[in-house]
């Protein structure tokens, strides 16, 4: 069970787990132009990492691996299938992250049911990227904005976004997705107001909210306001 088995060649994901390979390091890519709302804050791709920051990991063996998540870590391939180039994950984000051909149809879905004139999209939950990913790489969006609340999983999200080279055409939000978009109530900034308006006019909201994880024990209740009702068909799907 300690032994590492050698990965030679894989052509697509499989549920194998992964083996260790050397990371490698190369500068991120430059951010695309493209002006975003007045004031908002926008993060560049970080630098490569040798090594992941705190709360950050890159299991290469089952004996790293915590025996609570060694199930998830069994199906690294089929969630990330470029995992052996160095992509990063929080704990947490194991058993919450968007398998990549599940990622890569929503995307392709979300893409088909969207009204003409709709060319940016928020991933308002992005977590370590899954998603996030799926619409960079699916050519649809003129801009990405990918919203995470916790800092080291956002982290995650723009080092696997410089892995499958889509790191340019995102814009990262350290925050609150709610007070970012100006829905949690609250007197709304500027940034707040500007967000609001740009997905009004331009954008899509997608959510993939954390569903409680593996101490859930109890259901979550959760109120959404449907800013698209008029284009959602009755008692239909999207």
């Amino acid at each position: 069970m300690g032994k590492k088995r050698k990965r030679v060649q894989r052509v697509q994901a499989s549920n194998e787990p992964p083996t260790k390979k050397q990371n490698s390091s190369t500068d991120p890519p430059p951010e695309a132009h493209h002006d975003p709302p007045p004031e908002a804050h926008h993060d560049p791709p970080p630098e490569a990492h040798h090594d992941p920051p705190p709360g950050v990991h890159h299991y290469q063996s089952v004996e790293e691996v915590p025996w609570d998540i060694q199930k998830y870590w069994n199906q690294a391939y089929s969630i990330f299938s470029k995992y052996d180039d160095g992509i990063w994950m929080t704990d947490d984000s194991w058993y919450g992250v968007t398998h990549e051909t599940v990622a890569n149809t929503i995307a392709q879905h979300v893409a088909e049911a969207v009204p003409p004139g709709r060319s940016i999209i928020f991933d308002v939950m992005c977590g370590v990227g899954g998603n996030t990913i799926a619409f960079a790489l699916s050519g649809k969006w003129k801009r990405v904005y990918a919203i995470e609340k916790d800092e080291a999983t956002l982290r995650c999200a723009q080092h696997n976004a410089e892995i499958y080279g889509v790191a340019d055409r995102i814009t990262w939000l350290n925050g609150d997705c709610f007070r970012l978009l100006g829905l949690d109530g609250a007197e709304m900034d500027g940034q707040a107001r500007s967000f609001k308006a740009l997905a009004s006019k331009l954008g899509v909201i997608f959510a993939s909210p954390p569903w409680g994880g593996r101490s859930l024990r109890y259901p979550l209740r959760s109120s959404l306001t449907c800013w698209d009702r008029p284009w959602l068909p009755r008692r239909g799907s999207l």
